[in-house]
Formats: structure tokens, sequence, C-alpha cells
């Protein structure tokens, strides 16, 4: 890991939450959901909450972060072109929770307004897995692989690890490489060093 002393630039991609989504110039992977974005701010850049209401029951489609490259803006904004900004209570309650949790705050999660409805039998299983880890705690693939009951699928639950819908709620950040290197986080590697930088020193 790099020394704690080393420059950073903590928030790249500050948020505008009141502005039209700016679309992004390649579009793939567009979903087509009824649904709306929550935008806000983290001492990591800009943060999106794409959600939507199943029976009166608020349920989280995504959570996307911002990284070197790209804003989480600008990556909704080419993944849902129809979804508008929009909030409600519960919504900003966890958008305030990933706020502090990022700022190294004992933050605790819930998984009840998690949509898993798409979400396969497997990656499930391993989501829940690392829900259930502690602050703190790091653990390689292949470790995450033995827990979840599937002790060979160490580069299944890479591939699970790198298509995480829920970062902060379902921990993926603690998922380290066997060698003890970081490995990969939705291209903003040094915000997940410093995610579990923060969870040991807390």
């Amino acid at each position: 890991m790099k020394s704690k002393n080393s420059p950073r630039n903590l928030n790249p991609h500050p948020a505008e939450p009141t502005s039209p989504l700016k679309k992004g110039e390649v579009k793939n992977s567009v979903m087509r959901i009824n649904g709306f974005i929550h935008l806000f701010n983290t001492i990591h850049g800009s943060v999106a909450i794409v959600w939507f209401k199943r029976q009166g029951a608020v349920k989280i489609k995504e959570i996307v972060i911002s990284n070197p490259e790209l804003s989480a803006e600008q990556r909704v904004a080419v993944k849902y072109p129809e979804m508008f900004p929009e909030s409600c209570a519960e919504v900003a309650e966890l958008a305030k929770k990933i706020q502090d949790y990022c700022k190294g705050k004992p933050v605790e999660f819930s998984q009840d307004m998690l949509d898993l409805t798409e979400v396969s039998e497997f990656r499930k299983k391993v989501y829940l897995t690392l829900f259930r880890t502690k602050r703190g705690e790091t653990l390689s693939y292949g470790e995450l692989a033995q827990r979840s009951g599937y002790p060979r699928a160490a580069r299944a639950v890479g591939t699970a690890m790198k298509n995480n819908p829920f970062p902060f709620i379902i921990p993926c950040h603690r998922v380290i490489r066997s060698d003890g290197s970081l490995g990969g986080f939705f291209g903003a590697e040094e915000m997940k060093e410093l995610l579990i930088e923060k969870e040991m020193s807390s």
C-alpha cells in the first residue's frame, strides 16, 4: 500500500446534485428501467445511488462511484440515460451513511433495500458472505470463495467483485489478492486503499 504521507486527490469529481445529468460520449450497457438517481459528494468524489420503488418499497438497483477517468454522474448518464435526479428519505439517509463511511466513521449498513432479483445465486451467496465480514478485515478472493462454499471459484469471485452493484454496502474493497496487493476497484484503487486504511485504524 502507498505511504500515508503520499499526496492524494480525495475528490476528483465533485457532484452537482441539482444539475441535469450530462451524457457521456459513448453509450454502452444501457439499462432501461423506471427509476431515479440520487447524486451526492463524498471525500472520494461523487457517488450515485440508482433506485426505484417496488410495491411501495424503496429498492437500490446500483451504487456507482467515481474513478479518475469518469465521475459517477457521467457513468450513470451513460448507463441509465432515461433516469433523472430524484431522492427520498430512505435514499438520502443511505447517502449520509456512505458519506460518513468514507470519512472512516463506524457505519453499519443494511442489506434490506438491495435489489438482488437479477443477481445469480452464486453471486448472491458471495455478496452476502462478504456482507458479514467485519470492519477492518481483509481476505483474498480464494478465501472468500472458500467461505462462500465454492473453494475452487476464486476467479469467479474476482469477477463478482468487479461487477458488484453495491460497493460500500457489499464491501468488495476488503477483498485483496493472495499476495497482499490491492487488486482492482472499479478503476478507483486509491479509494480502495483509503477505505481499508480507515477501517483498520478506527
